[in-house]
């Protein structure tokens, strides 16, 4: 079986960081991932990060993991995370674990850039799908 690499890449937007997701965020790349938004976000005060997951192939129980991680390291840093465009089938899993009360989920990137709560920490999250 072959294992589709993860691809990161980041860009400014209006004051946020959004972060491209492409590939499989699994035991093998999550820390990889979780890894590249702290480094992105260390120097940052109040950082607020969009995690654009519309390439996101496949997520498992390690990548929630770093997804959790990553909200709570933003949230400890008085920062904020949403996600964009992700698969119905995260958006699902989200939904049943009630993750999706922590992490926002938004249909498209613009609509994530253009969530209110991105003004100051989660707290409690939701989703709008």
């Amino acid at each position: 079986m072959r294992h589709a690499p993860l691809e990161i890449t980041a860009s400014a937007n209006d004051g946020r960081l959004v972060v491209y997701v492409t590939g499989e965020l699994d035991m093998a790349t999550a820390d990889q991932l979780r890894g590249y938004v702290a480094g992105h976000t260390a120097r940052l005060r109040a950082p607020r990060v969009v995690l654009e997951l519309e390439g996101l192939a496949f997520c498992d129980s390690s990548g929630l993991s770093a997804l959790i991680g990553i909200w709570k390291d933003l949230r400890e840093a008085g920062g904020t995370v949403v996600l964009a465009a992700p698969r119905p089938s995260l958006v699902k899993i989200l939904h049943a674990t009630g993750l999706d009360t922590r992490l926002r989920s938004h249909p498209t990137l613009a609509s994530a850039l253009q969530d209110p709560q991105q003004g100051r920490p989660d707290t409690e999250g939701s989703s709008d799908r």
